[in-house]
């Protein structure tokens, strides 16, 4: 970690979502893992970004991570059911709860990078060293500290972080 010189920003990690987000596929595994696995779309995308860009994070700060973001995730989460009520009935009104409901997503992106950078600043005045593991890795990590063992062991679930790391490996 001592060589890493430049901690993440917002607007770049906004930025790599939205472009990974735009591929279908990875779309729809990130929407299962948030609808079936609690797992929020920012924080997996979150990972796939620290990954590319060979950014380490522990179990630890996982947990944190998922910690730091629960209670603004639990009020997207509400609001994303209220607008997909409106979905096929009120238009504008499901345009308007869309955009809001961005916003609330990017406000859990910046506590993301904003926790991610702290936590960066103190290993690296620390000179700690942590070892960078893959998406995949991280992935089932945070899964298993979510949901529990039983979600993170199954052949399904380990099949889809496989699809999808080989999806970020191609983007």
């Amino acid at each position: 970690m001592n060589d890493i010189q430049s901690p993440i920003t917002a607007s770049k990690l906004w930025d790599f979502c939205l472009d990974l987000y735009s591929h279908k596929r990875i779309r729809e595994l990130s929407l299962w893992f948030q609808d079936n696995a609690a797992i929020n779309v920012n924080f997996v995308l979150f990972l796939a970004y620290l990954n590319k860009n060979h950014l380490p994070i522990n179990d630890v700060q996982i947990s944190d991570h998922i910690e730091q973001i629960s209670a603004l995730d639990a009020k997207v989460d509400e609001f994303r059911q209220y607008r997909r009520s409106l979905k096929g009935k009120d238009e504008s009104s499901y345009q308007a709860a869309l955009s809001q409901e961005l916003e609330m997503e990017k406000e859990i992106q910046q506590m993301l990078v904003n926790h991610y950078n702290q936590i960066f600043e103190t290993y690296r005045l620390s000179k700690t060293e942590i070892t960078i593991e893959s998406f995949e890795v991280n992935l089932l990590r945070a899964l298993d500290l979510n949901k529990g063992r039983q979600l993170a062991t199954s052949n399904s679930i380990n099949a889809m972080v496989s699809e999808m790391a080989a999806l970020m490996e191609q983007n």
